[in-house]
């Protein structure tokens, strides 16, 4: 049984202190809006409570077939009355080949492996119950109405995964390699649908009928090349991918769009791109860069796969390590990048451009690419053009660099990148120092290292860590060094 309570109180001022370092509330600067409190005040207050009962059963046969069973039920505070308790099983077993099919001399274990489990993930606190926000105003304690309708039957979010996998020990365990694969379904998932504004309320929470599949495959290798009296040398190699795929659609809150589909990909990376003619060229109007009113599909957000490398150098006493890791593929927005064109920081604004505008007042840029002189387009609900009889000539309407920059920063896919990199994420040397040096002493080993971590980037995403993953004004990738001292007493 586990049961949890939080509460929270705080206040703060609105415009600052009037004496600077006296922290008080007393010393709060007047709020000049009228009905504004100068404090702010906040008040809050959860609880929830998770009965729980689990079982495991372990058996195994001749020492090559083992099979680990469990189930769990839980009752949690947080779900509707009818929808309280659930129960979740899990299902794991092993299965050593080399036991009962003759291998060659070089392989000293061949095993086979799969599980099965489903988990399932309650409500928040008060996700779904009638909860007041507290706050205050013009001095008196005041509290507002939640504008999301809650259901009164919510179900927990579901995921059932499956894997397969086996793993090989061979020259005596020296090299080691297993292979995984996993398929893991997401049902049953809580959205939080908008409804009308005629029903009092702006949004309610679902369960919606969409199912996502995450499938992947993961391989490692593994082994010692070297190993004899006075160096060994460990190597390992990784490599995986996962992706995520629409296994079943909503008919009323799936996306009714081209990118959602049974079997496609969940992570199309999709922009309201820069409208092209027939040969890739920009099309124009007045001079600037003409954006589409519908989306489309300009490559996806995960990357084609993840992989790594890592090496342990033992010499004597003296340890090196190296680790290089990486993604390849997948898109991501560069809003740093692209913002540095729109405020003029960016390198490539520095040129013959900006200079005559600035200094001669010229406003002479020529943004490369065409313009309509002639006929339309049509398009379907989709964006797929239905009829098009346009005709073009190169664009030749001059405007300011500034405006042209400032216009095209965040448009289509300005500012869009590959986060593809490798990177060098740690070197590290270390030295263990001799048993026979700590022979008087209460340490019973020791040792010192230099590491050094970020060493080297590699990638063509500009200004930022794609390691990240996500580009929120995040600082590029920093290289740290650090002096490590181990004693063992």
């Amino acid at each position: 049984m586990r049961y949890l309570e939080f509460r929270q109180q705080g206040a703060r001022t609105r415009n600052g202190l009037n004496v600077p370092g006296w922290y008080s509330l007393a010393n709060a600067i007047p709020s000049t809006v009228l009905g504004q409190d100068a404090i702010v005040t906040n008040f809050g207050f959860e609880r929830s409570q998770v009965n729980s009962l689990y079982g495991k059963a372990t058996l195994s046969w001749d020492n090559a077939i083992f099979i680990d069973v469990t189930g769990r039920n839980d009752w949690f505070s947080t779900q509707p009355q009818k929808e309280r308790s659930y129960f979740y099983p899990s299902v794991a077993g092993s299965f050593i080949l080399s036991e009962y099919i003759p291998m060659p001399q070089w392989v000293n274990m061949w095993k086979l492996r799969g599980s099965w489990t489903v988990s399932k993930y309650a409500a928040s606190i008060y996700e779904i119950n009638r909860a007041y926000t507290p706050g205050s105003v013009l001095g008196s304690v005041a509290a507002s109405y939640p504008n999301n309708l809650y259901p009164l039957d919510l179900l927990p979010t579901t995921e059932r995964t499956w894997e397969i996998g086996t793993a090989a020990y061979m020259f005596k365990q020296r090299l080691r390699l297993d292979i995984a694969y996993f398929n893991k379904l997401y049902f049953d998932r809580k959205i939080s649908q908008t409804i009308s504004s005629a029903s009092g309320f702006a949004t309610t929470l679902i369960n919606t009928g969409e199912q996502l599949v995450r499938r992947g495959m993961e391989i490692t290798l593994d082994g010692t090349v070297i190993k004899n009296q006075n160096l060994t040398w460990n190597s390992l190699i990784n490599w995986s991918f996962p992706h995520r795929y629409y296994k079943k659609l909503d008919p009323v809150y799936s996306a009714d769009d081209a990118f959602t589909k049974v079997g496609g990909r969940y992570d199309v990376y999709k922009r309201d791109i820069l409208l092209k003619d027939p040969n890739g060229n920009i099309i124009h109007q007045n001079g600037y860069p003409v954006e589409s009113d519908y989306q489309y599909q300009i490559g996806y957000g995960d990357p084609n796969f993840s992989f790594g490398f890592s090496n342990t150098v033992n010499w004597k006493n003296i340890i090196f390590g190296i680790s290089i890791d990486g993604r390849i593929g997948g898109l991501m927005y560069n809003y740093i990048w692209d913002k540095m064109f729109d405020t003029g920081v960016h390198p490539d604004t520095d040129n013959q451009f900006r200079y005559d505008e600035v200094v001669n007042g010229l406003k002479n840029y020529v943004g490369s690419g065409v313009k309509v002189v002639s006929g339309e387009v049509k398009y379907d609900k989709y964006g797929n053009i239905t009829s098009d009889t346009r005709q073009y000539a190169p664009n030749d309407v001059a405007v300011g660099y500034q405006s042209y920059m400032q216009d095209i920063s965040g448009k289509g896919e300005h500012g869009v990148m590959s986060e593809s990199f490798a990177k060098l994420r740690e070197i590290s040397i270390g030295y263990q120092l001799p048993k026979s040096f700590l022979r008087n002493s209460k340490i019973k080993n020791a040792s010192v290292s230099l590491t050094a971590q970020n060493v080297l980037l590699v990638t063509k995403f500009k200004f930022s860590d794609p390691d990240r993953d996500t580009e929120d004004l995040n600082a590029p990738s920093q290289r740290m060094v650090g002096f490590n001292i181990k004693l063992g007493l």
